[in-house]
């Protein structure tokens, strides 16, 4: 989805005089998407990592000591 505004409103500013925000919003965007993809990565790899954890016979408190991750999230994970 991002992507694709990004295509619109690029192609929308470059054909006008402002060639130079086109580029500016290009590399926020570039960013943006950059960042949001390793906090998903970040949260799926927590979820495994704490789904193997609660398998090898962790307890849940346990985990969250470990991880920092609120008891309410480790049950959501395991109950996937």
């Amino acid at each position: 989805d991002i992507v694709i505004e990004y295509v619109n409103e690029a192609g929308e500013v470059t054909m006008g005089t402002n060639f130079g925000e086109a580029y500016d919003k290009e590399w926020a965007l570039l960013d943006q998407g950059r960042r949001e993809g390793r906090e998903e990565g970040r949260q799926e790899g927590h979820k495994d990592i704490i789904v193997n954890m609660y398998k090898s016979g962790m307890s849940i408190e346990d985990i969250s000591k470990i991880t920092k991750v609120e008891l309410d999230k480790i049950k959501e994970y395991i109950e996937d």
